[in-house]
């Protein structure tokens, strides 16, 4: 196939003719040229610029992310700190609370039992000189068992020992036993009526040595009666009449054989004031030791003030075992607590031991520990302490090789007790901030995921829209529109209307160039020919032929303006100027060796 193309050049030079390009409302009214270099040069930057943009956005994010989790652990460990030191604060204070009155108890438990100590004195005194016909030590209080049973309640102990000592001299044993002969019987019947007895009235006094006594373990006979100048120090009135290991009454036995006793009592008779005495010994019921404290009063002939300058005629007598002590004090929920009993002087077979220690277990029950078992030495700073007993008993009035203890009570809290304010609040707390910094997070991370899916799609609009507007723009028009667009956008006022020209208040692209040749190639008979031939034959040939001419063009710099059926216009000299803009219309003459094509062109100056 052959057809023919006219091609007209008309050229402008000097001040004579010129040629202007412009674009109104950022539109250009030439076409992009094949500029492939500028083109490809400019589409491969936009997903560099991505890239670096994504990168950027990337690392901001993981700090993001590294901040969250950071913050994260600093607050949940903070949250489960504050929680954990909230719980222990409510511990520390409840404990203090609770020990604060615990030891508040246990200092009026111990002045009522001094108390009772005073009263029983008081009580046998009365007792004596109500009675004209008796005289010390040939005395009974009368109506014994209700008044033991007065003075049980006002103790306020569970079994405690009250008892009167009355001091026989050796002159009077035998007179004694008489005496003791007519009043037992009584004192055991009263005490049966309000069953305080382990036996009969019978039975006690069968099991009764009538005669003031002590025991010899180590001699055949076993009881061996009380001799010698020395006074004898002997329990009438007792409460309760128990039996002892060998299953007789403490009736009539010699209390100064016993060493703590005998102690006791040289105290007494030497600063003519009350004393208390601590011991330990084992526990009769097997297993374990027992902390006692005895506490004596002196008696006197009389209640007047100037009496206690007189003979001492008998002694108020009270043991309390401190585990029952200790039980008494338990009147609110108390448990899991250490006490400990410090004495300045102890007795015993553990004189070189300074205190003793009671376990409160979680049932309420209090036990006895050993020596070599105490407190928890981490809870030391919460130590709770207070004076239980303090005569104040000038040291130079004691006889050398005595004591009289001053006693402190301190208490102590448990691991089994903080456990106990240790809840799941504190990990709750944690857990629930974390989960809010968790959703958080997601929700975060979601929306950026959105995000990320949104502008990736934008970027593929913007790359496409950019390879259209290089291929319509020159790429020098393209940049300048594109910088006009930045340069031109209100700032100050984002609602600015376009002025009347609707250009948004941007100056129009207007440039002028003097020297330029327009060329314009027309098929000749297209018209004809096209007009027998199918559409796809009609754009092959079109396609063909431009596709050779856009190539010629961009080898000889020649800018194609457009198409316009089987026009083709094109332009040299622009946009970039070029004095030699004619030569460049070498373009015109290389087309004439086009194949298929034999093309017919013409001239036109």
């Amino acid at each position: 196939m052959s057809s023919e193309f006219s091609l007209s050049e008309d050229s402008y030079n000097g001040d004579t003719r010129s040629t202007a390009h412009s674009t109104t409302n950022g539109m250009s009214v030439f076409e992009q040229p094949s500029s492939k270099d500028d083109d490809t040069q400019r589409t491969r930057e936009l997903p560099d610029v991505a890239r670096r943009e994504q990168k950027a956005v990337g690392i901001l994010k993981s700090l993001v992310c590294f901040m969250l989790v950071v913050t994260v652990a600093a607050v949940g460990t903070a949250v489960y700190l504050f929680a954990e030191d909230d719980e222990k604060n409510v511990f520390e204070s409840t404990f203090r609370g609770t020990s604060s009155e615990l030891l508040t108890i246990a200092r009026e438990r111990a002045d009522r039992v001094f108390e009772v100590v005073d009263s029983l004195a008081i009580a046998a005194t009365s007792a004596a000189a109500a009675n004209q016909n008796s005289s010390w030590p040939f005395t009974i209080i009368p109506d014994w068992a209700a008044k033991a049973e007065n003075f049980e309640k006002l103790i306020g102990i569970e079994d405690p020992i009250i008892s009167v000592i009355h001091i026989v001299d050796n002159d009077q044993r035998e007179e004694w036993v008489d005496f003791m002969g007519a009043e037992l019987p009584l004192l055991f019947t009263d005490a049966e009526k309000r069953g305080n007895l382990e036996k009969s009235t019978k039975e006690m006094l069968e099991r009764t040595t009538p005669f003031p006594h002590f025991y010899d373990l180590d001699s055949d006979e076993k009881i061996v009666p009380a001799t010698g100048p020395e006074s004898s120090f002997i329990a009438a009135e007792m409460t309760p009449y128990e039996l002892n290991p060998l299953g007789l009454t403490y009736i009539n036995y010699d209390l100064r054989r016993s060493s703590e006793m005998r102690n006791l009592v040289k105290i007494v008779n030497a600063t003519r004031r009350p004393a208390i005495g601590l011991v330990e010994i084992l526990d009769p019921s097997g297993g374990g030791v027992v902390v006692e404290s005895q506490i004596m009063q002196p008696i006197y002939e009389t209640n007047e003030p100037d009496a206690h300058d007189g003979k001492v005629v008998g002694i108020s007598f009270v043991m309390i075992r401190w585990a029952q002590f200790i039980e008494s004090l338990l009147i609110n929920d108390y448990s899991d607590i250490y006490l400990v009993l410090e004495s300045s002087c102890r007795s015993g077979s553990t004189a070189d031991a300074n205190d003793m220690t009671f376990r409160i277990g979680g049932d309420g029950n209090v036990e006895t520990l050993p020596n070599d078992e105490t407190h928890d030495s981490g809870y030391d700073y919460l130590k709770q302490s207070r004076g239980l007993v303090d005569l104040d008993i000038d040291p130079s009035e004691i006889p050398a090789g005595n004591c009289v203890p001053k006693l402190t009570l301190s208490v102590y809290p448990s691991v089994e007790l903080e456990e106990r304010f240790n809840s799941s609040k504190s990990l709750l707390a944690t857990l629930s901030i974390v989960a809010i910094f968790i959703f958080t997070s997601v929700t975060f991370l979601l929306y950026d995921y959105c995000v990320g899916q949104r502008q990736r799609k934008v970027m593929k609009r913007i790359q496409a829209q950019e390879l259209i507007v290089s291929n319509v723009f020159p790429s020098a028009i393209r940049d300048r529109l594109y910088d006009q667009e930045r340069q031109t956008k209100n700032k100050d006022n984002p609602l600015a209307f376009d002025d009347e020209a609707g250009n948004g208040g941007a100056v129009p692209l207007a440039d002028l160039f003097p020297s330029t040749t327009i060329i314009f190639a027309d098929i000749v008979g297209f018209t004809a020919w096209a007009s027998a031939r199918e559409p796809d034959q009609v754009f092959i040939l079109l396609e063909s032929l431009f596709s050779q001419f856009d190539k010629i063009a961009y080898q000889q710099n020649v800018f194609k303006v457009e198409t316009v059926g089987d026009c083709y216009v094109a332009v040299a000299g622009l946009p970039e100027p070029n004095e030699d803009h004619v030569g460049e219309c070498l373009f015109g003459l290389q087309t004439r060796n086009l194949n298929p094509i034999s093309p017919s062109i013409a001239f036109f100056e």
